[in-house]
């Protein structure tokens, strides 16, 4: 994993929102979760990005997970945790970005979707997606919602 480069709180900009895609699907007797990696580092993620105007935060997790991953389904209202961390912009100077986490059950897995040719992606068991997520905020975050308390 890569190490994040330090910033000091005051020279962050003030946060931006974003949004994260758990999508989950059965697996047997149990749970996986589908991670992605990232552009530029490949470390191992969950689907992640912007809300656009108009756009309900569960809306903007569903297209994230679609657009990063190549799955569709449906994102639980209530968000399972949130973190921040420093998205680093060298050209625009960087943002300290407040991420909230939703749950999303899998309805259909694409062979061909948007960014296919930019990112990976891998089905892990629940039981080992905070051993895998290369985020530690997002870890941390994941690691003390209900849906991963029973995991750890």
């Amino acid at each position: 994993m890569r190490p994040r480069p330090h910033r000091d709180p005051e020279d962050r900009m003030p946060g931006a929102k974003q949004v994260a895609a758990v999508v989950l699907r059965r697996k047997k007797n149990s749970r996986e979760v589908l991670l992605i990696t990232s552009r530029d580092t490949k470390r191992w993620i969950l689907p992640k990005g912007w809300i656009e105007d108009e756009e309900h935060p569960t809306e903007a997790a569903e297209r994230e997970a679609w657009e990063e991953a190549g799955v569709r389904g449906k994102a639980i209202t209530t968000a399972l945790g949130s973190y921040e961390y420093v998205k680093v912009r060298p050209q625009r100077g960087d943002l300290l970005c407040h991420v909230d986490i939703f749950q999303l059950d899998l309805k259909e897995q694409k062979r061909r979707w948007p960014e296919m040719r930019e990112r990976n992606r891998k089905w892990v068991p629940l039981s080992a997606a905070l051993h895998t997520i290369e985020e530690p905020a997002l870890v941390r975050a994941l690691a003390g919602s209900a849906l991963f308390k029973s995991e750890t």
